[in-house]
């Protein structure tokens, strides 16, 4: 007997089903007709948004999963609902984690606050959603250990409530885990299991999750037979049921870091048979080439302070560069890295001493340098992946796969600035300020071709920290705002705004002495170095404070 249309809206029954038996696209649309309704004709309407928030997880949708999350934590805060704002901060610590630039302590943070507000009300239900979560953090962060501690205990709880679903996603995460340590044997007896439980939920997209790591596993355990049957099957699955995402964005449950795809493609070319339509649609798809070299370590570079690289969890020493130049020839490639650059103007800029004749030959050493370093499974004559050589121009390229610190710095920062809201400006806007370390390659202050770069970012740092200050002028927290606005001056002591901001905070905080000393100083700062007097704006604080 089929259920009444009310109880199947008002309980989600319908966007549960499409969700899991792997229909996200469609769940989405439902729930997103379902979201427009005013709030006071839908009674599931504050459960849609979380349902959202998952749904949103499940594609990959890192930014909107995290809107919705934000939004199921204030109506959880608003409504005096703890186990509504436990779920949100569930949901936004998923999303966290598919962020363009994941922001793991935020993760965990996140997935511990909703624990604890679960255990104020001793509901363990949806524990093994955090607890899946924590695993993947932890062993993101190299903490084995506390990894399968939180996959045991969400499985504990799933098989409790007796939850086959959920229960196979956790055994998706721990393949996910076990895969990158390469302990195969476990990840294919975990993976019978999920696939025998994906197949009694009927879910599609769990399915082609099982089929993936299958693949991935015959191509660690360099399995030919077994890798080119399941290989075939994965991207026939992706492509016939529209999972296109899971190709193209991070993934909660899919793999660390998307060289892999390019990595299975290379070893299927390397198989030798004939490909299959499939495995042929995927190149295409992902526009893999064939004289490139892709390598699995997931690469974080640091351009901030002193230039350094990380590969896997192991940080490069100095000894490995070779030579400080190489280190130079990255940053100048990523300072230009929206055109190619003419290998001669790069090495007048690196090396603006030398005679014309050595410039060929000191280019040609630090390049192949720098290749080793980005690329040490490179063979001689294979393309680079990272710097594209056309003539005698070269770019860097593909810098979505070297996690640069600058990038993240850039991605937070049109994130904070974008949102009015000032709480939620301010989570994007502290994890741009915690990505600005120090200034662009701070170690070689003497470079003249970077100053330019480095005054730009220095600029929207400044920008972060009055926007910081700003927002927490609008939410009367003035002894943050001085906090802000000192930096502000410190980094720039010509910058008006930041004494604008402490004249006034000062003023609010009944101390005119200080903010008159704070104005005083702008006075004199601006006489010294541009021989001029404060902006209207700045007089206008000054006559408030002087009533």
């Amino acid at each position: 007997m089929a259920l009444p249309e009310d109880v199947v809206q008002r309980a989600n029954v319908d966007v549960r089903v499409l969700l899991r038996t792997g229909q996200l696209q469609e769940a989405k649309e439902l729930l997103g007709k379902r979201l427009e309704l005013p709030p006071q004709l839908v009674a599931t309407h504050r459960e849609s948004e979380l349902l959202a928030a998952f749904v949103y997880t499940l594609l990959g949708e890192g930014k909107d999963a995290w809107y919705a999350a934000q939004h199921g934590i204030q109506r959880g805060l608003r409504e005096k609902s703890v186990f509504i704002e436990a779920v949100g901060y569930i949901r936004k610590a998923h999303a966290l984690l598919l962020m363009e630039y994941s922001d793991y302590q935020g993760a965990c943070h996140a997935y511990e606050k909703a624990l604890t507000l679960m255990n104020t009300i001793n509901i363990s239900r949806v524990k093994a959603e955090p607890y899946m979560g924590l695993a993947i953090v932890k062993h993101m962060l190299g903490d084995m250990e506390a990894a399968k501690k939180y996959l045991a205990l969400g499985l504990q709880e799933t098989e409790q409530v007796q939850d086959a679903w959920m229960t196979a996603l956790i055994l998706l995460a721990e393949v996910k885990i076990n895969v990158s340590q390469h302990e195969t044997a476990q990840a294919k007896e975990l993976l019978i299991k999920a696939q025998q439980l994906f197949q009694e939920c009927g879910d599609r997209n769990g399915l082609m999750h099982v089929l993936f790591y299958q693949s991935v596993i015959a191509f660690q355990e360099k399995s030919i037979e077994q890798f080119q049957s399941l290989f075939q099957q994965f991207p026939q699955s992706c492509m016939t049921n529209g999972y296109h995402y899971f190709l193209q964005k991070k993934m909660i449950l899919g793999p660390s870091n998307q060289m892999i795809f390019y990595e299975l493609l290379q070893y299927s070319q390397q198989c030798g048979s004939e490909e299959h339509a499939a495995i042929v649609g995927l190149r295409q798809f992902l526009q893999a080439e064939d004289s490139m070299s892709y390598s699995h370590d997931e690469i974080q570079l640091q351009l901030f302070g002193s230039v350094s690289l990380i590969r896997g969890q192991r940080k490069l020493e100095d000894k490995e560069w070779q030579r400080d130049k190489a280190k130079e020839l990255f940053v100048y490639l990523y300072c230009h890295r929206h055109r190619f650059t003419p290998k001669e103007e790069i090495a007048q800029a690196l090396w603006p001493e030398r005679s014309v004749e050595s410039l060929d030959r000191d280019f040609k050493v630090v390049l192949n340098t720098l290749l080793k370093v980005l690329e040490p499974q490179r063979h001689a004559r294979q393309d680079s992946l990272f710097i594209q050589r056309k003539n005698n121009m070269y770019q860097l390229q593909h810098i979505s796969f070297l996690q640069i610190d600058v990038e993240r710095f850039h991605y937070y920062f049109h994130l904070g600035m974008e949102e009015f809201d000032p709480e939620l400006s301010n989570e994007w806007l502290q994890l741009a300020l915690a990505s600005y370390t120090d200034a662009l390659y701070a170690e070689k202050k003497q470079l003249d071709w970077l100053t330019q770069d480095r005054e730009k970012l220095q600029y929207l740092y400044i920008e972060v920290l009055e926007r910081l200050a700003q927002n927490a002028t609008r939410q009367q927290q003035y002894k943050k705002t001085i906090g802000y606005a000192e930096r502000m001056v410190r980094e720039d002591p010509l910058w008006e705004e930041g004494y604008r901001l402490l004249m006034y905070s000062h003023y609010q905080l009944q101390n005119r002495s200080l903010a008159l000393k704070w104005y005083e100083k702008c006075v004199q700062q601006l006489q010294q170095e541009l021989n001029t007097t404060p902006m209207e704006s700045t007089m206008a604080v000054y006559d408030l404070i002087m009533g």
